[in-house]
């Protein structure tokens, strides 16, 4: 179970402190259980037992423990107290899960708990998480509940309801939940047996030598942790607050981190995460840069932050550019306060779901972002494109600049949508009441029958007794009348209880229904209860009415957008602002809006000729937009009105023109079988080719997903076709915004272009071998060259390959002879690119990848400029030490180091008062000596000057002059 992350953390409510749980009880009770109604036969029997032993789970007093009924959220929390042994009485039980986290305070503890819920409570209570390498099967599994299902899937703890659908919806019965936990217990075990694991907080005060300080004391770092925890980082994590996994003493994982540390401007502290995954980032401090991290969270950067680096990121939540202090569980609703402290964003090759920007701030992104939201005074940004902007100004306006294609840009739509959520709320309680008005005159109804029938069967007791009192009675007949005047009395008094309710009911102030009769009709809500609700819902509403005014208010300011700024489309609701200035670059495709043609031009003042192409009514009617006044126009007669004049486009009133989405249609059927084909083909899909051979070919995953978007798209497009012509719906969700926009033919013609031009997908070669060479290369020493020889391309690639060869066998996964033969042969493709600039190598390999959306036309990076790049290290100069004479024709010539040089090889030899050098040839090189036969007589005395090698003139051997002497004389 790699990289599972095991924190178990219970609520102890006796003392109001979190308590870290380091393994799971087994202790067996010798006492055992037996239920009436659970067999050996039963499928849950020994999950059942096993908590029953250890007193986790109780059975019913008359025996049985129910197996197949219902358990409750406030069950379930027993059972989870229990695993967790906490000592709490069963309210303490709920409370202490709830503030743990562990259950949700929302929830009603005495409702069934459904199978996505069970996932998330058993997941989050035994700190079961998903590895992330294994997907489910199942279809019918929301976002929501993604992580926790996964998780059960993966250690077998369920196999779902069939083999593509696991029932999140379906409720979880007593024996069922026993199994479930006890399976979950049991992968726990498998990890944590004879371990030590917790999960804390903490504050790193050092890091060195692979151990980091904690509170005075060193704790040595696992294998995962290490990605973070190194001495690389230990400038960035200095006073950084942690969320770590603790197994055995070692802290083996980082969870969250919370970064105090500042660098300066012009050197960031730097946090290099590896490529390994941190759940939530929380930057306090300022000049940091981030990179090579997968944040499966948010990031929040805090007020005091003014520059910020983030390098090579993915991040699966949202980037919140904070204008103040806040945890990281603190909630992120949207406030619209500005810091005027402006933040400095660098984005390289980063991914996020979304930015969330409170501040003035200017960012810089190479990337595309899916959906930003504008709370702050000024924002410029820069970035191929962006999905979504909200913009939501405060009262002193706001300025949107820099360079980007924005898709769609919405003018404070969140008021109006929560309006609209209170109203549909009103209206859902005025429902609530009418219903509850009718089961109270149900209930009415059933009262003065009751009355009715009970005064009938009273009359007829009362004139059975006086029959009996008037004859002579019998012993048997006078407990016969004894028994009718019983019965009479208790009819009597539930005739008086039911008149008095009667009377209260009809004294009450409320004429719409009657107080609820215990056990009649238990879902009736008392009548002052449900007129509480609706009083509070109204309540509600008109505040809500009096933010959406005073809302009106704050957005009758000053907006503009200047640099080169072109947007697809620009929401503008009714209470617009009071101007909207817009610089010479900035260009909109649409408008939506039902304000008046009339009204736009008092707000764009200075809107010049093309800056907005069409104007889009809320009805859907979409005419071109002309700021010049309408008989300045070359159609005098026409009107660029926004809003219809036809009333209900009746008789000579506007009317809307069908759209054919034929050939849509048939392009999406085109486009699902080519990415269907392109998913089953040869040619595997790859987000940059590094896990691909170079003879074999794959197609980005950046392109098979933007070809799935736009197929997406188009089928939101025909199926709004399909509905007529419809205004626009915003959905206020920083992740989950829906635009609706009126679509016209030519926006048809344009997707179906589209379509057909994202299908066009190409392979492209493998990278295996190229990033492999670069893995092994990069950042390595060439030790292996003499100083004495040449550094020429070709002894320099002998260097290398000889260096790449060695790597192979440091491999902990060995290479094939093939494929490091293959590889090599790919390295020798290289060798006339190899670039020295001073002691630096630089292995040139691949060029950048890029890829041009076929649409837009714009280039995105796939893979970076590939290279490998080596340092050449200095060596010490090789000399010659000594000259020895051999005989009349030899000479050793001993070097300060071994040296290899080839026999044949010429040397030449100054000597003192000559100036007739001596010429002489290898015979033969032996460590670090040489034996040179000389072309001549060997002089018995003689002072060497100079001494180098013919294939390196003017290269002295000699560091100062030296005297041969014969010995032998």
């Amino acid at each position: 179970m790699k990289k599972n992350k095991l924190f178990i953390v219970a609520t102890t409510t006796a003392v109001g402190v979190s308590t870290i749980i380091t393994g799971i009880s087994t202790t067996v009770e010798a006492a055992t259980t037996n239920f009436s109604d659970v067999q050996e036969a039963n499928s849950h029997y020994t999950a059942i037992m096993d908590l029953a032993k250890r007193n986790i789970i109780h059975g019913f007093p008359d025996g049985t423990f129910k197996p197949n009924e219902l358990v409750t959220f406030k069950q379930t929390a027993k059972i989870i107290a229990g695993i967790l042994n906490l000592d709490a009485s069963d309210e303490q039980e709920w409370v202490a899960l709830q503030a743990a986290g562990l259950m949700d305070s929302s929830l009603n503890p005495n409702d069934p708990i459904t199978r996505n819920d069970m996932a998330k409570v058993i997941t989050k209570s035994l700190g079961l998480t998903a590895s992330g390498n294994v997907s489910i099967p199942f279809t019918d599994v929301s976002a929501e509940h993604q992580q926790a299902v996964t998780a059960l899937f993966e250690y077998g703890i369920t196999k779902g309801t069939s083999a593509t659908t696991f029932s999140g919806g379906k409720f979880v019965t007593r024996g069922q939940l026993a199994s479930f936990i006890v399976r979950a217990e049991q992968i726990i075990k498998q990890v944590s047996t004879d371990t030590g694991i917790a999960g804390a907080t903490v504050t790193v005060e050092r890091i060195h030598n692979n151990k980091v300080t904690i509170g005075g004391r060193e704790w040595p770092i696992g294998k995962n942790a290490k990605t973070i925890l190194n001495d690389k980082n230990a400038a960035a994590l200095e006073n950084a607050q942690l969320d770590v996994i603790v197994v055995n003493g070692e802290i083996a994982e980082v969870l969250a981190i919370d970064l105090y540390t500042s660098g300066q401007q012009g050197a960031k502290v730097v946090l290099d995460g590896g490529n390994t995954s941190i759940g939530n980032i929380v930057v306090h401090a300022d000049f940091v840069e981030l990179k090579n991290i997968v944040v499966t969270g948010d990031i929040r950067v805090l007020g005091r932050t003014t520059s910020i680096a983030l390098n090579q990121l993915k991040v699966k939540g949202e980037l919140y550019l904070e204008e103040g202090e806040a945890s990281k569980t603190a909630s992120l609703n949207k406030v619209a306060v500005i810091n005027d402290n402006p933040i400095t964003v660098e984005m390289t090759r980063s991914e996020f779901v979304a930015l969330l920007v409170k501040r003035t701030a200017f960012i810089n992104s190479d990337s595309s972002l899916p959906v930003v939201t504008h709370l702050g005074s000024n924002l410029q940004i820069n970035a191929p494109n962006i999905g979504l902007l909200n913009w939501e100004s405060p009262p002193e306006g706001s300025q949107l600049s820099g360079n980007a294609d924005i898709g769609t840009v919405t003018i404070g739509a969140e008021y109006e949508f929560r309006l609209q959520r209170m109203q549909k709320q009103l209206e859902a309680s005025q429902v609530f009441l009418r219903d509850q008005q009718q089961l109270q005159e149900q209930e009415k109804k059933a009262i003065l029958t009751k009355i009715s029938d009970l005064t009938t069967e009273s009359v007829g007791l009362q004139q059975q007794i006086n029959d009996l009192t008037k004859v002579k009675r019998t012993p048997i007949q006078d407990n016969q009348l004894a028994l009718l005047r019983q019965k009479l009395q208790q009819i009597e008094n539930e005739l008086l209880s039911l008149r008095v309710r009667s009377n209260q009911q009809q004294s009450s102030n409320n004429p719409a229904g009657i107080p609820n009769l215990p056990g009649l009709f238990p879902s009736v809500e008392p009548t002052t209860q449900v007129e509480e609700i609706i009083r509070q819902i109204q309540e509600e509403s008109r505040k809500l009415q009096q933010q959406n005014e005073d809302f009106k208010n704050l957005l009758k300011t000053a907006l503009q957008i200047n640099g080169t700024i072109n947007i697809g489309n620009i929401i503008v609701p009714s209470p617009a602002v009071s101007t909207f200035t817009l610089g010479p670059d900035v260009r909109i495709h649409n408008m939506m809006t039902d304000i008046s043609r009339e009204a736009l031009l008092a707000i764009f003042t200075n809107v010049r000729q093309g800056q907005i192409k069409t104007l889009i009514s809320a009805k859907g009617q979409q005419t071109p937009f002309n700021p010049l006044p309408a008989e300045a126009t070359d159609s005098g007669s026409s009107s660029n009105s926004g809003s219809s004049s036809g009333g209900n486009n009746t008789g000579g009133g506007n009317t809307t023109t069908p759209v054919d989405t034929t050939t849509l249609k048939k392009m999406i059927s085109n486009a699902k079988e080519r990415l269907v084909a392109v998913q089953n083909g040869d040619h595997p899909i790859s987000e940059n080719g590094f896990d691909i051979p170079h003879a074999q070919q794959w197609i980005p995953k950046k392109a098979t997903d933007a070809l799935q978007g736009a197929i997406t798209e188009a089928e939101a497009m025909v199926a709004k076709v399909a509905q007529g012509p419809m205004g626009y719906q915003r959905v206020a969700s920083l992740t989950n915004t829906n635009i609706l926009l009126a679509n016209t033919q030519t926006d048809i013609h344009h997707m179906a272009e589209k379509l057909e031009k994202l299908m066009n997908l190409q392979p492209i070669n493998g990278l295996k071998e190229i990033a492999t060479i670069q893995r092994l290369l990069n950042g390595k020493e060439i030790t292996s060259i003499p100083d004495i020889e040449e550094v020429t391309v070709g002894r320099l690639y002998e260097a290398i390959e000889q260096l790449l060869r060695n790597e192979f066998e440091l491999e902990q996964e060995p290479l094939t002879v093939e494929e490091q033969e293959l590889i090599i042969a790919m390295l020798r493709e290289y060798k006339y690119h190899i670039q020295i600039i001073d002691n630096q190598v630089t292995i040139p390999l691949s060029e950048a990848i890029s890829y041009t959306n076929p649409v837009t036309g714009q280039t995105s990076e796939l893979v970076p400029a590939i290279s490998a790049k080596l340092t050449l290290l200095e060596t010490q100069p090789l000399i010659i030490n000594e000259v020895s004479y051999i005989d009349n024709e030899n000479i050793r010539l001993t070097f300060s180091s071994n040296i290899e040089i080839p026999e044949g090889e010429q040397f030449i030899f100054m000597i003192n008062d000559s100036l007739t050098p001596l010429y002489g040839t290898v015979s033969s090189s032996t460590g670090n000596s040489v034996i040179i036969r000389i072309d001549g007589i060997v002089p018995l005395f003689a002072t060497f000057i100079h001494i180098e090698r013919e294939s390196k003139p003017e290269h002295n051997l000699l560091k100062e002059p030296f005297t041969m002497e014969n010995t032998n004389v």
